[in-house]
């Protein structure tokens, strides 16, 4: 039972962070004045989203209740990145900066969660290595986009 428990609270805290992620990428989204970054942050807003869900779904098969919310740090963080839009009127650079700090929260609460296993599945680990995996790639691209812009600057 315990084991059951533990592994519930771990998927509900990566849903949490995917749901605070999907909100922050739909914020960026909304803030970025740049199309390209725009369907980038609309598709990394998407990703979570799936994310959310595929682990939801581990909650609900069993039988527990998946997490619907996001969290106080998240919203915290959410109301930061509009204040810090707003300053900046939209600087590629710091929207890319603040979506690399929440890209670098994910990846670690990933790790943590994958270093645990508690009660972790290998079938269900492997879907959290596949997860992490896309939030790197996406970091990755997040990285070389505001490389760019500070080598163009």
């Amino acid at each position: 039972m315990q084991n059951l428990e533990s592994t519930t609270d771990l998927l509900n805290d990566l849903i949490i962070i995917n749901n605070d992620r999907a909100e922050g990428y739909e914020t960026a989204a909304v803030e970025a004045k740049d199309l390209a970054l725009t369907g980038l942050f609309e598709a990394m807003a998407r990703d979570s989203r799936k994310f959310a869900s595929e682990l939801s779904l581990e909650v609900a098969l069993s039988g527990n209740d998946a997490s619907t919310g996001t969290s106080t740090a998240g919203k915290i963080y959410r109301a930061w990145m509009d204040i810090k839009s707003k300053i900046t009127k939209a600087d590629r650079v710091a929207i890319l900066n603040s979506c690399e700090e929440g890209e670098n929260v994910a990846i670690e609460a990933y790790e943590k969660a994958l270093v645990s296993k508690t009660g972790i599945s290998e079938e269900l680990a492997s879907k959290l290595v596949e997860q992490k995996n896309l939030i790197v790639e996406g970091l990755q691209t997040i990285i070389k986009l505001r490389d760019t812009v500070y080598a163009n600057a």
